[in-house]
């Protein structure tokens, strides 16, 4: 034990939380102990230790902000884990989060770290909402808006007004736009009490205000729709929608024009570069292909999608809809435009067009290119060895950043279905939930499915190959390595002078 707080938490749940069915909380953060690595790091709560996965891991964005950290060999400082929560009998439950912390020289330390209370219905709707009243309608449609152009949405609106099936009600959730969006947005919707409209102070992003809006939903639904805030809606776009639902589908979604800002037409489809998958979970899981506005699903899935895991990397609310709906049912696509995609500069993501020519993602070739005239720059002969380790280095640290941010945020969300739904288990189609979070299985298994959606066309962006190289990156890193027989030699240094 040391006077000195060594174990320095970034990332810990705090205050009143709601679990929905269950929930995956992460813990991450560093330690500042020079002479030693963690041997082992785990979260105590109400009497149940949850040991953190991945210790001693490269924190490059410390270089150079701690003691002695001018090398990156310093640097294998970090932690991250995560703390699975399932729901209880009792309406809510609370107790201290205390940390257990051991070192590879003997070295250990503890500490606590706020209390966490548990609540089993989401109070949040009855704090933030403006409309309290209980609906029933058979398609509730949820509206994600931040600072909406005024045509734009005054076009989308109107869209939605005109639809042919009329027994829908939609709640639209704003980001913190600010008044002057906020009377756009009030006017273009008009009188209408369809339309049911909630303004939030603070601005949480896409990710979450498409969350808060699904948790705001009040009422008796059969299906949920998706609506960006600048798109055109074909008039049958919910009537088409609605009757390709039957028993055994859990989701449906549509092709979609892509349109310019100016209203030049891009692309008749969606699926010009890229075939479309809505049947093999692990090719959806390594790129989505199910657009968040053309979809509808069933409101019952709100159980097993809320709240939504979070936000890790680049993680997007209509994947993870996506990947529920394939583990819950069938999904089911119409091969036909039913809205017209607005493409512009303010869009989140944007029309994603799988060229198969381009072959490695632009991340990756900037990374290449980099790596190569920076070499360049340095030395003016460079041989073939030095050419080859910076390279290495460079991909090193492109694979690097795919395990931690991409691999994980599948790992959670792999996490958080299973412990939704107690029926899941291994098999054929659901094998791809117990992919990720393996070290170099996974890259075996992420790597089989590569080769295998080749051969199948589908086209993942190579992201499934990404994925695989970085486990191997993670798994292997001789600089780890090195760090690792270190601190091998130290433990048993420190237990051989024990006995």
């Amino acid at each position: 034990m040391t006077s000195e707080t060594l174990i320095h938490f970034e990332t810990v749940p705090k205050g009143r939380l709601w679990v929905g069915s269950g929930s995956v909380f992460i813990f991450s953060g560093y330690h500042s102990h020079r002479n030693s690595g963690l041997s082992k790091l785990s979260v105590e709560y109400c009497g149940q230790r949850y040991e953190m996965k991945y210790l001693n891991e490269r924190r490059i964005d410390l270089l150079g902000l701690l003691p002695d950290s001018d090398d990156e060999r310093q640097l294998f400082i970090g932690f991250w884990g995560v703390m699975a929560i399932c729901t209880r009998s009792e309406s809510k439950y609370s107790d201290e989060l205390i940390y257990h912390a051991h070192f590879n020289d003997g070295c250990f330390e503890n500490g606590a770290l706020g209390r966490l209370e548990i609540v089993s219905e989401d109070e949040s709707i009855n704090i933030h909402t403006h409309h309290t009243e209980w609906l029933e309608t058979k398609v509730a449609i949820c509206m994600a808006t931040y600072k909406p152009d005024r045509e734009s949405f005054r076009r989308q609106i109107n869209s939605i007004k005109n639809q042919t099936f009329r027994d829908w009600v939609c709640f639209i959730s704003d980001d913190g736009s600010g008044v002057e969006y906020q009377s756009t947005i009030r006017e273009f919707c008009g009188d209408d009490d369809r339309f049911k409209i909630s303004f939030f102070n603070q601005n949480h992003g896409f990710y979450h205000n498409f969350e808060r809006g699904l948790r705001s939903l009040r009422g008796k639904f059969d299906f949920v729709a998706l609506s960006d805030q600048d798109d055109y809606w074909y008039p049958d776009k919910l009537q088409c929608l609605v009757d390709q639902m039957d028993d055994k589908t859990s989701l449906v979604y549509s092709d979609m024009r892509i349109i310019t800002d100016s209203g030049d037409l891009i692309s008749e489809t969606y699926w010009r570069n890229r075939k479309n998958n809505y049947q093999r979970l692990d090719v959806l899981m390594s790129a989505n292909t199910v657009t968040g506005a053309a979809t509808l699903f069933r409101a019952e899935l709100l159980k097993k999608i809320l709240p939504f895991p979070k936000k890790i990397g680049d993680a997007f609310h209509d994947h993870w809809i996506a990947i529920v709906g394939i583990t819950q049912g069938k999904l089911k696509y119409i091969d036909a435009p039913l809205y017209d995609y607005y493409q512009h500069t303010e869009n989140i993501i944007g029309h994603v067009d799988f060229d198969r020519s381009k072959g490695l993602s632009k991340r990756l070739s900037y990374a290449i290119v980099h790596g190569t005239v920076m070499l360049f720059r340095v030395i003016k002969k460079p041989t073939k060895i030095i050419r080859l380790k910076w390279l290495y280095l460079h991909l090193r640290t492109f694979f690097l950043e795919v395990a931690v941010n991409q691999c994980r945020s599948l790992e959670v969300m792999s996490i958080t279905i299973r412990l939704r739904d107690d029926k899941i288990s291994p098999t054929r189609k659901l094998n791809p939930l117990y992919t990720y979070g393996r070290g170099m299985m996974s890259a075996v298994k992420l790597l089989k499915g590569f080769f295998i959606a080749k051969m199948m066309g589908y086209t993942t962006a190579n992201r499934d190959l990404y994925m695989a190289f970085g486990y191997l990156f993670y798994s292997i890193d001789p600089v780890k390595l090195g760090y690792q027989c270190k601190q091998l030699f130290l433990k048993l240094y420190v237990t051989r002078n024990q006995q």
